[in-house]
């Protein structure tokens, strides 16, 4: 799961050096979804450890 998620974020910092500041918006708003989705999953798996 983590480490899905480290090579998302690397492909998106990729994209990120050889964009205009439009798609760099873009890309900051996929991570935060990203972000939301890891935290959401985490949150997730504690509540079924219980």
């Amino acid at each position: 799961m983590f480490a899905a998620n480290a090579v998302l974020v690397w492909m998106v910092f990729a994209t990120n050096i050889s964009m205009n500041m439009v798609n760099m918006t873009h890309a900051m708003w996929l991570m935060a979804i990203i972000m939301l989705a890891d935290s959401i999953m985490s949150l997730y798996m504690m509540y079924r450890k219980k």
